[in-house]
């Protein structure tokens, strides 16, 4: 029996894992929530409540990828993101940077570096393992950019895209999620009336060349499932309503990509969408290969308060 629910952003979950969880090493944490199905469940035990006060400093690895110029904002990159962990080698962004690193004693084992005025995503990166031909990557955006790099050595994957560099159409400051050979983004777009044409789809690429597979209309269009809720043509030109948290989390069982969206824009105004607004303030599941429509449930039905929905969901074991 199986039921996906909400978790929050940080939460790590205790107690008998998931059975989600099963398939990733017990010290390694390769996805932004660890699995893809988004536990946040670690099976380790060697830290417990007797030994946690006599932790010592192993080492440290400095962030020089942030400018010292740089406002507060952006210097508290190192609060949000999430290291991912592969058979001992620690993946990060940083400010301008993504680096490699020994777990073992903090050295750098490779950096790359972006040019201009690029950032890397706050949140951090993601571990495609590869496929029978194409060896593992590293996939990270970078506003409008998603990048692949050779998880070994850092250099950017010539056959992905442009020389490593796919122009996903929007900016998302989230983490690439990894589904299969596949790779899913949100959008982070506004919810209020500036950027009424920025629509929140979310759009998967090919892992290995980099060429867009296909775009879920956060807004449906005509002849879509949910155009029906959109009155007066209050989808036209409809911005928001998209997933602009960090992550999206996978079920590799039933073959489901399952992410949550915000409410549509203006976030405190509906009189010019009357209707329940699909699929706004929604958590849907869609095929992960071709992004069809499979289900969704609205959590708040013309959303006027912002009650969006940031979290990936998690799923877990439970009676239905």
């Amino acid at each position: 029996m199986r039921s996906a629910v909400f978790g929050a952003l940080g939460l790590i979950m205790v107690g008998a894992p998931s059975s989600y969880a099963n398939g990733v090493a017990a010290g390694d944490w390769p996805h932004f929530n660890r699995d893809p199905a988004s536990t946040r469940y670690s099976p380790l035990d060697q830290i417990t409540v007797e030994n946690v006060a006599k932790l010592q400093l192993a080492w440290t690895y400095p962030s020089f990828g942030m400018q010292p110029e740089q406002d507060e904002a952006e210097t508290r990159v190192g609060i949000k993101v999430v290291p991912v962990v592969v058979d001992g080698v620690m993946y990060v962004a940083a400010g301008s940077m993504v680096a490699a690193i020994d777990t073992t004693n903090g050295k750098e084992v490779w950096r790359y570096s972006l040019t201009g005025d690029d950032q890397a995503s706050l949140f951090g990166v993601n571990y495609w393992p590869g496929n029978e031909k194409e060896a593992p990557r590293i996939v990270f955006t970078s506003g409008r950019k998603l990048i692949a790099l050779d998880a070994a050595t850092g250099r950017p994957e010539t056959e992905f895209g442009q020389s490593g560099v796919v122009d996903t159409g929007m900016l998302w400051r989230g983490v690439p999620v990894v589904f299969g050979d596949v790779i899913a983004v949100g959008a982070t777009v506004m919810e209020t009336p500036q950027d009424p044409n920025q629509a929140g789809d979310t759009r998967a690429f090919d892992a290995v060349t980099g060429a867009r597979k296909w775009v879920f209309h956060s807004v449906p269009r005509p002849g879509e499932m949910g155009h029906e809720t959109w009155l007066d043509d209050g989808w036209k030109d409809r911005s928001g309503t998209n997933a602009w948290g960090p992550h999206m989390t996978v079920d590799n069982e039933l073959g489901l990509l399952y992410f949550t969206l915000g409410s549509p824009s203006s976030n405190y105004y509906g009189g010019d969408r009357p209707g329940e607004n699909l699929f706004g303030n929604s958590i849907v599941a869609v095929d992960g290969n071709t992004g069809e429509y499979r289900w969704h449930f609205q959590v708040v039905h013309h959303d006027l308060w912002d009650y969006d929905l940031p979290p990936a969901p998690a799923l877990v074991d439970g009676p239905l």
